[in-house]
């Protein structure tokens, strides 16, 4: 019962904390919007500011039917990966507290702006924000942890 616990009490400070820097950053780009683009490294990496209206990677989508598909896709994702985790495990855990703080971060934007507020330039890459990349890790590690950890442990 502690473990469980702390498993929960794990997966809440990351997704409230992603869910907390996105949108702290995001104010403060809206804040600064005026001043930007900010030029780290020319042509290659610099901060703007950028309206997304789509879905993942800038598609296009009408607005009406983002905030529904969001929704389905956090359900059905969160029932898939709850039966399929070992939620035992802090990585596991970790992986679903980015995901999920990443997904509602840019789901409040969506219901707040009617665009996400993307402002991370990374060359010929689709602009993002901090929710995209925390998702993506959160994936990336269940990809790595799940798909080639867990097999070469069961061999």
């Amino acid at each position: 019962m502690k473990r469980l616990r702390n498993q929960l009490l794990l997966f809440t400070e990351i997704a409230v904390g992603t869910f907390a820097l996105d949108q702290l950053v995001k104010w403060w780009i809206m804040s600064v919007e005026k001043k930007l683009p900010f030029v780290l490294i020319p042509e290659i990496f610099q901060i703007e500011f950028f309206k997304n209206t789509g879905i993942a990677f800038s598609i296009p989508l009408p607005s009406i039917s983002i905030i529904p598909l969001i929704l389905i896709l956090l359900v059905c994702g969160a029932w898939y990966l709850n039966r399929e985790l070992d939620l035992r495990k802090p990585l596991a855990v970790t992986a679903l507290g980015l995901i999920v703080g990443g997904t509602l971060g840019n789901l409040f934007d969506r219901v707040r702006l009617d665009y996400v507020v993307d402002f991370i330039s990374v060359w010929k890459f689709p602009v993002f924000n901090i929710a995209d990349a925390a998702i993506t890790i959160g994936i990336g590690i269940l990809i790595l942890w799940y798909g080639v950890l867990e097999k070469s442990e069961r061999a």
